[in-house]
């Protein structure tokens, strides 16, 4: 797995890439990713969108979008919603939100 990223201070973006191999289940597998972060009021707008290729013959799409709220340096509110689609398989929508502090 490798990634990077870069803030240009209106925008920070993100990519990764990785590969992994098994000799059990799924024997070799290819994800990248693409995401970004935007300073919106308090908080940040985050979106990101991933791909996976299975062999043998499997893609599975991951599309994210979400918001990150800061109640103080070490707690924020965040609310996400994650779309999921597998070859040959329903897709599948996620909601999540949550608090987080930080210790």
């Amino acid at each position: 797995m490798v990634g990077a990223s870069y803030d240009f201070t209106a925008v920070k973006l993100f990519a990764t890439y990785g590969r992994a191999r098994s000799d059990t289940l799924v024997p070799k597998a290819r994800t990248a990713s693409l995401g970004a972060s935007v300073p919106v009021g308090g908080g940040k707008l985050l979106a990101a969108v991933a791909r996976t290729e299975v062999n043998p013959g499997n893609t599975r799409k991951t599309a994210t979008v979400g918001y990150d709220y800061n109640l103080s340096k070490r707690t924020d509110v965040y609310a996400m919603a994650l779309r999921d689609s597998i070859t040959g398989f329903s897709s599948g929508t996620t909601f999540g939100a949550g608090v987080r502090h930080r210790f």
